[in-house]
C-alpha cells in the first residue's frame, strides 16, 4: 500500500510530518491545569520550568499551572504567523 506504514511505531512519527501544519485556524486545546507537575524532587534542586519541550503541529495549546501558588496560568501553543493577530484579538476581545 502506497504511503502506508511499516510499523506501529513509525505511524505517529510520520502522521506528525504530515499534520505539522493544518493550514487552518483550528485549536487543539490540552489541559495540564490540575496536574501537580511542580514539586518533584529529582535532587537536582527546585525546577525552573515545566512544559512541553516542543509543540508538534500548528494549533496545538497547553494551558498549565504557573510555578508560583498564585492561581496563574501558562499557555504554550503553536501558530503561524498568519493567525497569530487573529488569535490575539479572540483571546483579548472580552478582558
Amino acid at each position: 500500500m502506497s504511503g502506508g506504514c511499516n510499523s506501529v511505531q513509525e505511524f505517529p512519527h510520520r502522521w506528525m510530518r504530515q499534520r505539522s501544519f493544518l493550514w487552518e485556524p483550528n485549536l487543539e486545546i490540552t489541559s495540564w491545569a490540575r496536574l501537580p507537575i511542580y514539586g518533584a524532587d529529582f535532587g537536582w534542586g527546585q525546577e525552573i520550568y515545566m512544559g512541553p519541550g516542543a509543540i508538534g503541529y500548528d494549533g496545538k495549546v497547553f494551558v498549565f499551572p504557573g510555578q508560583g501558588l498564585d492561581g496563574s496560568f501558562l499557555v504554550a501553543l503553536r501558530l503561524q504567523v498568519r493567525h497569530i493577530d487573529a488569535f490575539q484579538k479572540f483571546f483579548y476581545e472580552d478582558i
